[in-house]
């Protein structure tokens, strides 16, 4: 019984994993669209410019699946897991600090201030309805890709999207902060790619027989 609940919830734990990577990478994608518009290296609509720079502002966080981990440890019963492939991962994804400590390093953000400060509510609004985060059910693998970055419309005023972007583009303040926050997401995606490459693998190798 404890086998299957384990299993069950470090299906979740994976598919959570996997979300993260392929959410933040498409805010980082929407991130550096923005700056390279921003800088002028780019020449893209005020409508694509607003999209972008408010899906660079955004952030996704998955609920922990770790309920059974925490009962067979604090009554010590996780001997009784006798797959040993498992038993390491759970170990591994459980206690892994950089897991642990995911929200602090994503809900943090300069320029998602200074973005949520500055331009209209009215504008915020439009883009949060339109082309803000799509839902996708928990487990489902097959629909990770284009949470965040599909194509959408904003519904608002001509001049009021324009007079938003031009807050965008004569803001001093957004250029940096803008390359502050794709630092931060880089280095959110390097430690779920790179860093704790360890508990990804340990997560396809307890589950890579499991339906």
């Amino acid at each position: 019984m404890f086998t299957e609940r384990l299993r069950a919830d470090l299906r979740i734990e994976a598919w959570g994993y996997e979300f993260q990577i392929q959410y933040y990478s498409e805010v980082l994608a929407n991130a550096e669209k923005a700056l390279a518009a921003l800088e002028g290296h780019a020449d893209v609509s005020n409508e694509q410019l607003l999209v972008s720079a408010y899906r660079a502002t955004q952030y996704n966080l998955q609920s922990r699946r770790r309920s059974t981990y925490d009962e067979m440890t604090s009554t010590g019963k996780i001997s009784l897991i006798s797959d040993p492939v498992l038993r390491d991962a759970a170990t591994l994804v459980y206690t892994n600090p950089v897991l642990e400590n995911f929200k602090n390093e994503v809900i943090g953000s300069r320029f998602r201030e200074e973005f949520r400060m500055r331009i209209p509510l009215s504008v915020q609004t439009a883009l949060g309805e339109n082309c803000g985060d799509k839902f996708v059910a928990v487990g489902d693998f097959a629909n990770i890709k284009g949470t965040l970055d599909y194509p959408c419309t904003v519904s608002v005023n001509q001049e009021i999207m324009d007079n938003s972007a031009n807050i965008l583009r004569n803001n001093e303040q957004f250029v940096p902060f803008l390359r502050l926050r794709i630092t931060d997401v880089k280095t959110i995606l390097a430690n779920l790619t790179i860093t704790n490459r360890d508990s990804r693998d340990s997560l396809t190798a307890a589950l890579k027989d499991a339906p």
